[in-house]
């Protein structure tokens, strides 16, 4: 690195001072700190990737660095000269311009008691955790030129929110989610400040509009009107690489990365770092016990939310489901939850799955949930005697409805009556059991149709499998699961046997055919074999 003029570094600092209220150096300088029993007695605070934009501090140019956020008064940081906002740059010897949070805190971890740091002050005031305060500390940077052409793509996402109670207030958190993980939870307030921070920092990029300020209570819709608004914000403004990989960004996204170089137990903390680290902790919950909010569409299209465990199971979802929705113990047993595809395909999803994770992972923007509950019952005689109990008449009516709107029930010369008699039914118990005993008369009523995969039957074509009541069908399809007219019929009293072979994703069964002793079978390759089984 290049010699710094000090005469040229004098000019616009503006006298940054240590805890004797000494004047500090402009220029970079080294630092020996002996641990004590308080430990090292500072916090480093930082990107947690590599690399990143050049940036300016008292004309010279260096690579992203992590920073001192806090120092211990009294602490052996203090005694040794080291300042909040101080830009570390080498750590025992070792060059960190660029390094990551984790590489820096391991090197000053994997030193022992004597700790060696070279240091830049930057020419502003103490640096603030604040975001509202960060535009003081970039002034020194405003006369780089940056690049926003250079676009990356993140997988965050704002899929919920939830509740904080405190002695003093309740307020909504949205949840920030990267790849699946949630990383941090904000309040609206906080998207402002980062708004702010972002604009005084890159004051010609045309930054995207914030959802507005709302002076009243927030209904559920204008709630998750917000919430919308706000993922569509996060996304496009983490999609700028140079404005993703800044330290105000990097610093919103990942609040538990400050992190405290101190070994010892006895180590005191003042109120307001006990009282950050609470904050933290509702920001961002890492526990597998955090409840977090889950949205499961219901089979007459509404919605409801739940409360589970982060790694919570079906099982805990749909209990929780069952509870709120006051469903009674028969009409249960009858439903389960499913993972609605983009193939217009449902998944059921297992008893011990994390039906969170799952329904984070395939959560898109606009949509409101991934999650439904559906009918899980194959029994015509059991069903109709379940339409006794008005909620579960209800959700098989609007199961069928729906059914037939998508093409699953073929319908012909009954067309007109059904539409007549379904518009009419809704809300009317009597006219729904008549609508149920029409429908349960046509071609694919309870039947599941599964994506296009290879099978046995057709060695250089694919067959789409349709699982029903009394028989399973193979429809010829090509390779982009268009049908092709043939159909092979297998009913159910024919069927000697089935299984699934895991090693393989294949199930597999064995049939009869009328008139031959012998037992063939057909296999269906797909990563759905258990659950074809299962139906």
């Amino acid at each position: 690195m290049a010699d710094i003029d000090d005469q040229e570094d004098q000019e616009g600092f503006d006298g940054s001072a240590d805890a004797n209220g000494s004047q500090v150096p402009p220029g970079p300088r080294n630092v020996i700190i002996e641990k004590i029993e308080t430990g090292f007695g500072f916090n480093v605070r930082g990107q947690v990737t590599e690399g990143g934009q050049m940036k300016s501090i008292n004309g010279e140019l260096y690579a992203p660095l992590q920073h001192v956020s806090a120092v211990l008064k009294g602490g052996a940081a203090e005694k040794a000269g080291i300042i909040v906002g101080d830009r570390i740059l080498a750590v025992n010897g070792v060059d960190v311009e660029g390094a990551t949070h984790k590489q820096v805190v391991d090197l000053i971890r994997s030193g022992g008691d004597k700790l060696s740091l070279s240091v830049i002050a930057v020419p502003t005031e103490p640096v603030s955790t604040s975001l509202s305060q960060v535009s003081n500390a970039s002034d020194d940077y405003q006369d780089i030129d940056y690049d926003y052409t250079e676009r990356k793509t993140l997988p965050i996402s704002i899929p919920d929110y939830r509740t904080i109670e405190t002695a003093e207030e309740t307020y909504i958190v949205f949840n920030i989610y990267l790849s699946g993980k949630l990383i941090c939870s904000k309040r609206y307030s906080q998207f402002v400040d980062l708004h702010n921070a972002l604009k005084r920092h890159f004051i010609d990029y045309p930054f995207p509009k914030l959802p507005g300020k709302w002076p009243f209570s927030l209904s559920e819709q204008k709630l998750d009107n917000r919430r919308r608004g706000l993922e569509t914000y996060i996304e496009k403004v983490s999609a700028v690489k140079v404005i993703a990989e800044h330290n105000i960004m990097q610093e919103f996204l990942y609040p538990e990365m400050e992190e405290e170089i101190n070994h010892s137990e006895n180590s005191k903390h003042s109120d307001a770092q006990a009282h950050t680290k609470q904050l933290l902790a509702h920001a961002a919950p890492d526990s597998a016990s955090t409840e977090v909010e889950m949205r499961i569409q219901l089979p007459d299209r509404s919605i409801c939310t739940v409360c589970i465990p982060r790694h919570g199971s079906t099982q805990h979802a749909y209990e929780q489901l069952v509870k709120k929705m006051e469903i009674s113990e028969e009409t249960a047993m009858a439903f389960s939850l499913f993972q609605m595809l983009d193939n217009n395909f449902i998944r059921l999803l297992a008893p011990t799955e994390k039906v969170h994770e799952v329904y984070i992972d395939n959560y898109k923007n606009g949509e409101v949930t991934c999650i439904a509950m559906k009918r899980w019952l194959f029994n015509t005689k059991l069903e109709s005697q379940l339409c006794h109990d008005d909620t579960a008449l209800n959700y098989i009516f609007w199961e069928a409805s729906d059914a037939i709107s998508r093409g699953f029930i073929t319908i012909e010369e009954h067309d007109f009556e059904l539409k007549t008699l379904r518009d009419t039914a809704k809300g009317d118990p009597q006219k729904q059991i008549q609508y149920l005993k029409a429908v349960r008369k046509l071609p694919g009523y309870g039947s599941i149709t599964f994506p296009f995969c290879k099978c046995d039957a057709r060695k250089d074509g694919f067959v789409i499998v349709s699982v029903g009541i009394k028989n399973l069908k193979l429809h010829a399809c090509d390779d982009h699961g268009v049908l092709e007219g043939n159909v092979i019929d297998f009913q159910w009293l024919s069927v000697a046997s089935y299984d699934v072979n895991h090693e393989l994703s294949c199930f597999y069964f064995e049939y009869e055919r009328e008139g031959k002793k012998a037992k063939n079978h057909q296999s269906l390759y797909t990563s759905l074999c258990v659950y074809e089984a299962l139906c």
